[in-house]
């Protein structure tokens, strides 16, 4: 569904994954094919959530919350970092469970500086050698 909604952001999880997993090969996916770095499972019975944000990630990446209880399977994306989300109390004789993938910005970052850095040191070197 992510890469249907959003082939461009999805395109670029996986790049920054690719390139976090071949740089440090003890690196794994939690799942093959997921682009996610981080995982949640809330298991409840009555998984709670309160009001926030998640400050630290980046502001253009996306937050995929998939419902395993009340309305199982349905997932929802949401710019974690700019939108105050929670879910509401369940009943005692309800059950909330979910499963919540995000990538977290600091991994964003260091991407982008660390290949950043790459490309600025082959300039460097291509301007020594020109003189």
């Amino acid at each position: 569904a992510f890469n249907l909604a959003a082939p461009r952001l999805h395109a670029y999880y996986s790049t920054v994954l690719d390139g976090i997993c071949s740089k440090f090969s003890k690196l794994e996916r939690f799942r093959r094919r997921s682009v996610f770095s981080c995982c949640c499972f809330n298991l409840g019975p009555r998984v709670r959530a309160f009001i926030h944000t998640d400050h630290l990630n980046a502001p253009f990446v996306w937050c995929a919350i998939t419902a395993l209880g009340h309305s199982p399977g349905s997932s929802v994306f949401i710019f974690s970092a700019l939108v105050r989300h929670s879910n509401i109390s369940v009943s005692l004789n309800e059950t909330w469970f979910a499963i919540v993938q995000w990538m977290p910005g600091a991994m964003c970052r260091w991407f982008r500086e660390e290949h950043g850095k790459n490309d600025m040191d082959a300039a460097n070197q291509a301007r020594w050698r020109e003189g």
